[in-house]
């Protein structure tokens, strides 16, 4: 069975103000065009301060998608603190549904 496709990231425009005013940086949606091409757990996970500096990480080929989400969150907050990112890390993608 084919695996879904994902659509390219863009903020949901029910998502917060200060979160539509972030500029998704290009290597980010780089990164998500590979993320959707993958299969089995996976997650996306992004730290996004308002200055444009950002971490982020891309998880798949885990057993769970609870596995692959974690890893995600985990990854993503030790990539943020060695890039000096502010903001906290979030779940951007889990499985194929963009959930930030």
């Amino acid at each position: 069975m084919a695996s879904p496709k994902v659509r390219a990231p863009s903020p949901p425009s029910a998502a917060p103000e200060d979160v539509q005013a972030r500029k998704i940086p290009p290597e980010f949606l780089k990164a998500f065009e590979d993320y959707a091409t993958k299969s089995g757990g996976k997650a996306m996970a992004l730290a996004l301060d308002s200055n444009g500096k950002s971490a982020y990480v891309s998880i798949s080929g885990y057993p769970t998608q609870s596995q692959a989400s974690e890893e995600a969150m985990s990854e993503c907050a030790r990539h943020r603190i060695e890039a000096s990112v502010q903001e906290s890390c979030k779940l951007y993608a889990v499985g194929d549904k963009v959930v930030w």
